[in-house]
């Protein structure tokens, strides 16, 4: 074995040859896997829900999805605007990583990064971070003015990190 040569801390599987110059990416699979399977499987409920609100049970007002304090369904708006068009370029933006398109899951097939995959990474992580904060924190006030018991307070507020620790956890 040459003096410079890497060696792994285990040695590979019976018949596997360890490719350190160009490693498979199984991580860049389950993500794609993920992103994939989770606007697939959303994007029916959302339609649905519109469709209901629009057509089937009139009219569509801004209290049905929220039912708080002005501000607080100013800011739940705000951010699900912002969010929505942020999680809409960034689809488009993560179809679009690497040029020609393909190249992307065919390794062997040579192309060009067009965007830093980090870079869409870190602003995916950002946006989570703050849409977990809004979930953890918008609720407050309103659960604050319920007349009810304080334990009865923090059982519906744990609701917040519960979804939040959820979301964590099928990452």
């Amino acid at each position: 074995m040459p003096p410079n040569a890497v060696v792994g801390a285990i040695p590979p599987p019976p018949g596997v040859t360890p490719n350190l110059e160009k490693p498979e990416d199984v991580i860049a699979t389950v993500n794609m896997a993920t992103q994939i399977s989770s606007i697939c499987l959303m994007t029916p409920f959302i339609a649905l829900r519109l469709y209901t609100k629009a057509w089937v049970a009139p009219p569509f007002l801004l209290d049905d999805f929220f039912e708080t304090f002005k501000v607080t369904r100013v800011i739940s708006w705000v951010l699900i605007i912002l969010l929505g068009l942020f999680y809409i370029a960034g689809f488009f933006v993560k179809a679009q990583v690497r040029h020609p398109v393909d190249s992307y899951w065919n390794l062997k097939k040579p192309g060009t990064d067009v965007v830093s995959q980090r870079a869409v990474f870190v602003a995916d992580t950002v946006m989570s971070t703050i849409s977990d904060l809004a979930v953890l924190t918008l609720p407050i006030p309103a659960v604050i003015s319920l007349k009810l018991s304080l334990w009865k307070k923090l059982k519906i507020w744990n609701n917040g990190p519960l979804a939040t620790w959820k979301s964590h956890a099928a990452r």
